[in-house]
């Protein structure tokens, strides 16, 4: 009789509904709404580190990008004025004044720059950004004429040369004037 029971049970095609106040089935249930949250929750913390690592990435290569350039830019001068000791104006000169030279740079310099000026070397004195050099008027001419002068042959700590200067960046301009 009980295999017949058993057979019975098989011929009939009825669905099974739980109980719903069966403690077996709330527990399912509550098991799957805490995997849905937890998988929720997995999928929100993916998606803040995915973020968080796009920002880290974007703001690594801006910095690389940023750092090339600098890497491969040459300093330049920013500063340079010309003036003469002069009692009359420190835009003339004549025999026995001195003139000086002051410049400054956008970065520290790693050597001392080279200074000519009316085509003599001169010495240069400063460090780092900031430097000066002096010219003693040793002759006049027989006309008026603006000093000239060049700075050349300098260097960052990268060893990038920057490009000779030969004017002034405040229009300062130095005029020996002639022997009278």
């Amino acid at each position: 009789m009980a295999g017949k029971y058993f057979e019975d049970e098989l011929v009939d095609d009825e669905e099974f509904f739980p109980d719903p106040n069966d403690d077996i089935v709330e527990d399912d249930f509550q098991a799957e709404k805490k995997e849905k949250k937890k998988n929720h929750r997995t999928k929100a913390t993916i998606l803040v580190v995915f973020v968080v690592v796009a920002l880290v990435l974007i703001g690594v290569a801006a910095y690389s990008v940023y750092n090339m350039y600098i890497m491969n830019r040459a300093p330049m001068v920013s500063t340079v004025h010309i003036e003469s000791d002069n009692i009359n104006g420190h835009h003339i000169a004549v025999y026995g004044n001195m003139i000086t030279l002051s410049f400054s740079f956008n970065e520290e310099i790693s050597n001392v720059p080279t200074v000519t000026i009316q085509n003599k070397k001169v010495e240069v004195f400063g460090s780092g950004k900031n430097f000066y050099a002096k010219y003693f008027v040793q002759q006049q001419g027989d006309v008026d004429e603006e000093v000239q002068f060049m700075i050349y042959n300098y260097q960052d700590e990268l060893k990038k040369v920057g490009s000779p200067i030969t004017a002034t960046t405040d229009e300062s301009k130095v005029t020996i004037l002639a022997f009278s």
